[in-house]
């Protein structure tokens, strides 16, 4: 090219950059934000099994009454603090964990009880020299707890065939490859086979997981 071709072509970009510059919304990151607000459309960015996240500055940003947002990671989960947790049963957020548990410490039980193990708590009868363990949990195990199971062949009943070790239960699911579609993933605090965990869980129209539920909704 010679040079007077050369000078055309630089004319023509140089004239061509004085046009606005309009970014595809695809090509912003999931955590942008615009004049502080946090985008408010579901991303793929580091979802697990390409599922979205739903992204949040605020509550109201995550459409539900049951979801709340953790402004350090700016995504929707159950708990944030025990306020949240109102389910019977299940009265202590688990901060590791953002899901409501049974218990915290040894005080959330009944008398005779203890909190093991940490995340996520479990309400357990403590055994030992002249103490008869109840029907529900007829083991005394070798902490000093009493338990239904402490192998999986303890566990007889369908629903709950296998057995979790920490807490001494018959339960649905113990890991995830024990579940399957449509209920794919393992709940680690209700060990039962759920449809999702997290928003991160769902995708199409139903990209909002309800934690009361455990699947897939459109918000």
């Amino acid at each position: 090219m010679n040079a007077g071709c050369r000078h055309v072509v630089v004319t023509l970009l140089l004239a061509s950059c004085n046009a606005p510059i309009v970014f595809d919304a695809q090509t912003i990151g999931a955590d942008a934000s615009v004049e502080g607000t946090a985008i408010d459309a579901p991303s793929r960015a580091d979802a697990p099994e390409g599922g979205f996240v739903r992204l949040c500055s605020s509550d109201p940003d995550c459409r539900l009454p049951s979801l709340h947002c953790d402004t350090d990671s700016h995504t929707c989960v159950p708990c944030l603090n025990d306020t949240h947790c109102v389910q019977v049963g299940l009265r202590r957020c688990d901060l590791a964990l953002h899901r409501c548990i049974e218990c915290g410490s040894a005080n959330d039980c009944q008398p005779g009880q203890t909190c093991e193990p940490p995340s996520p708590g479990h309400c357990l009868t403590t055994c030992g020299t002249g103490v008869i363990c109840p029907p529900d949990a007829p083991l005394c195990d070798v902490r000093g707890f009493c338990v239904r199971c402490l192998q999986a062949a303890d566990c007889s009943s369908t629903p709950t065939p296998f057995c979790n070790v920490s807490s001494g239960r018959c339960v649905g699911c113990t890991e995830q490859q024990q579940c399957s579609p449509p209920v794919p993933h393992c709940d680690p605090v209700q060990n039962v086979c759920v449809g999702c965990l997290s928003s991160a869980d769902c995708s199409g129209e139903r990209h909002i997981c309800s934690p009361m539920t455990n699947t897939c909704i459109d918000d």
